[in-house]
């Protein structure tokens, strides 16, 4: 079929065999570092699949020794670190279930920034795939749509994606991080910054394939080819001298082992299927995965037969665990003997040795309507230019240096049974990053977390121990400290962090227990300044509770999935409406809470513009300052143009989550000698029915004032 209806540019494509070779396929070597096989079982959420092929896909790849990905839907909490050299976790910032407990189950990461086949998009799921237990690995409500936020919220250029590789490898040192990208112009280029980023793996998505999550238009008409995004990631690395610092895969509609050799020979070291592991199982393709209603058990939450015949299916087949891993099994057991039989044939033992020799290569179909002789040029190795003997090579303190230090301190301290754990520093500044990150993340490790908290150690025997936790752990930064990106990245436990200055972008990301309060700090004047925040603030936090005194930069609260938020910066003058540009004045610079889903968020000054856009679930209490002409109607200006939400008066139960939230808030300005600033907070509670209003999905019925288990 491929010969005569060619429908990929490597289809056009034959090989340079050599006829003398006398190599036996079974000698052919197809590993790749620990792995047998270099094949991947691209992506795939929880909630897109069903829990049995879900589960299958991973079992699979174990027996098989290759790689299989969880897509960014969260992980079924029996299967987190249980395949941690074979089960990867795709994750984005603020995207479902992302946390500590996940970035330590597994020794591969991997960054969505794209998909090829739908690229620029975030996943949808439906709310009628959302069940109890979607909903649980995805720190969601039941029946509630899905949405993904773009990943440009945090990720505006390479230096953000790398702060956020930073992050992961402060979280979990030993780590490998890929990057999936989607082919697009310049993807070399990219290619390049990514490797400058540090990551380990670049993953090139072609717009081929899509596993009917995407939408029609995006199958149709979005995108550019694998091959073309390889050959020109892989000349690009080389050139810069960067191509043995990373892996290259890539995935879009790939079918064989035929496949597999090409996409090697044009510059891949693995390469992914995603389609074809669902057709392995039994996927008709009938491009309906969307709508929960696949018949044969595969895209679908449905479970039985029962189940099928309520949601209306006249025909049901649900997946057999053991048949699934089986079909699996065979699929890529034929796809390697084929690869091993191609590489045979090209004279050679070992697959890895082929990489990048499109040499080996050369059209033989479509040769008057195509010309591919730009993909099989094979890009030689520059010399490496020696530096001058009077530079050098310049060494720096790390950036994350300091949350090593505080990490290997505190993890020392538990371990001499310390009661009250105190952390004292005056000195960090913006090349501080990820503190508190190192120190949560050597905790999952060593401890594990259920709910943010620490369980015990685990003995030889893998049960765990009675852990003596510390009563307090506690990290002050005082004397008008401003800690650098990604403070209390990953939070959990029960680490509290207290800053008296403010701090920069991306503080409390995906949190999923702990505290952490920035507060005012005193001058050399000694007068009280700052206490604010920068951009991405508590983005993703699923639990744990952030206070912060001053305003906080734009998308504040994205994606916040249980956390409680207050944000203090309040009014100071009437506002100005009519000159427009509201974010230029209001204490939060606009998308406040994009896409919420649980949680609790105080927000005492103007929170913005563009806010509660995509929000499905939790509270947002807004308070009212009429004397400065910030009452309802000018929240009202604020909701963005799409959110269903609605603004409503407070009633007992808010009383008392504000009533909690806010007393707990006085007792740390009590704590750092601010009690002008805690009467205040007693006299908003005296008046908090006028004082307040709420913000909340209009569908909201049930009280959602805790995170969802």
């Amino acid at each position: 079929i491929e010969r005569n209806s060619p429908v990929a540019l490597r289809h056009t494509l034959g090989f340079k065999v050599d006829p003398d070779s006398q190599i036996d396929p079974d000698e052919v070597d197809l590993s790749v570092g620990r792995h047998s096989l270099p094949f991947i079982i691209s992506s795939m959420s929880f909630g897109s699949q069903g829990e049995i092929a879900f589960r299958a896909y991973a079992e699979a790849a174990y027996q098989l020794n290759m790689i299989s990905l969880n897509g960014e839907g969260g992980e079924i909490k029996d299967m987190l670190g249980k395949y941690p050299h074979h089960r990867g976790q795709q994750i984005a910032s603020g995207r479902f279930g992302v946390n500590a407990e996940l970035i330590n189950s597994s020794f591969l990461l991997e960054i969505k920034v794209g998909q090829g086949a739908k690229p620029g998009e975030g996943g949808h799921l439906p709310g009628k795939k959302v069940t109890a237990k979607v909903a649980a690995a995805r720190n969601a409500s039941v029946g509630v749509d899905l949405l993904s936020p773009s990943n440009n919220h945090d990720i505006y250029s390479i230096e953000d994606l790398a702060q956020f590789i930073e992050e992961l490898k402060t979280s979990n040192p030993k780590v490998k991080v890929a990057v999936k990208i989607p082919v697009v112009p310049g993807i070399g280029v990219i290619a390049v910054g990514v490797a400058k980023a540090n990551a380990d793996i670049i993953n090139i998505t072609g717009y081929d394939g899509g596993t009917g999550a995407a939408r029609q238009h995006s199958l149709k008409y979005v995108g550019l080819p694998a091959e073309i995004g390889v050959v020109e990631a892989h000349a690009a690395l080389i050139k810069s001298g960067l191509r043995d610092r990373v892996e290259i895969w890539c995935d879009g509609g790939m079918k064989s082992g035929t496949d597999v050799v090409r996409m090697v020979l044009l510059g891949a070291d693995r390469v992914g299927f995603g389609t074809m592991a669902m057709v392995a199982i039994g996927c008709t393709i009938c491009r309906k995965c969307q709508t929960d209603t696949c018949h044969v058990g595969i895209a679908t939450q449905i479970e039985n037969k029962e189940q099928a015949i309520a949601h209306g299916l006249k025909a049901f087949e649900p997946q057999v665990y053991e048949d699934a891993v089986e079909q699996l099994k065979s699929l890529f057991t034929a796809v390697a003997n084929e690869a091993k039989a191609i590489t045979a044939r090209l004279g050679y033992t070992k697959l890895q040795d082929l990489v990048g020799r499109a040499d080996l290569l050369e059209q033989l179909r479509f040769c008057d309507e195509i010309d591919m002789t730009p993909l099989l040029k094979v890009t030689p190795r520059p010399e490496r230019i020696s530096s001058q003997r009077s530079v050098g090579r310049a060494l720096r303190r790390p950036r994350n240096h300091l949350t090593e230090v505080i990490s290997d301190m505190v993890m020392n301290a538990i371990g001499e049974d310390e009661d009250i754990i105190n952390y004292e520093d005056s000195d960090a500044s913006s090349v501080d990053r990820a503190v508190g990150t190192h120190l949560v993340g050597a905790m999952v490790r060593h401890y594990g977390f259920e709910n943010g908290r620490a369980l015990g150690a685990v003995d030889g025997s893998g049960y765990r121990k009675t852990l003596k936790h510390p009563q307090t752990i506690k990290l002050n930064f005082n004397g008008a400290t401003i800690p650098g990106n990604g403070l209390a990245a990953f939070h959990g436990g029960d680490v509290d962090i207290v800053v008296e200055g403010g701090t920069q972008d991306g503080l409390g990301k995906c949190a999923i227990g702990g505290r952490v309060s920035i507060l005012k700090g005193l001058n050399d004047k000694g007068v009280l300044v700052g206490g604010s925040v920068g951009k991405s603030f508590a983005y993703g936090a699923q639990k744990g509770r952030f206070f912060v005194q001053g305003n906080a930069d734009s998308r504040a609260g994205v994606r916040l999935s249980g956390a409680d938020v207050i944000i203090g910066g309040e009014i100071t003058e009437p506002l100005q409406d009519d000159l427009g540009f509201l974010a230029n004045r209001a204490n939060i610079k606009g998308f406040a809470f994009e896409y919420m889903t649980a949680g609790r968020a105080i927000v005492m000054g103007d929170p913005g513009p563009w806010i509660c856009s995509g929000m499905t679930g939790g509270m947002v209490y807004i308070r009212l300052r009429p004397e400065m002409g910030f009452d309802e109607e000018a929240i009202q200006r604020r909701l963005a143009k799409g959110a269903n939400v609605a603004i409503r008066p407070v009633d007992q139960r808010d009383f008392n989550n504000l009533q909690e939230l806010l007393c707990e808030y006085r007792a740390i300005l009590i704590d750092a000698n601010q009690h002008e600033s805690a009467a205040e907070i007693d006299a908003l509670l005296n008046r908090w029915d006028k004082e307040f209003v709420k913000v909340a999905p209009r569908n909201q019925q049930v009280d959602q004032t805790v995170a969802t288990e």
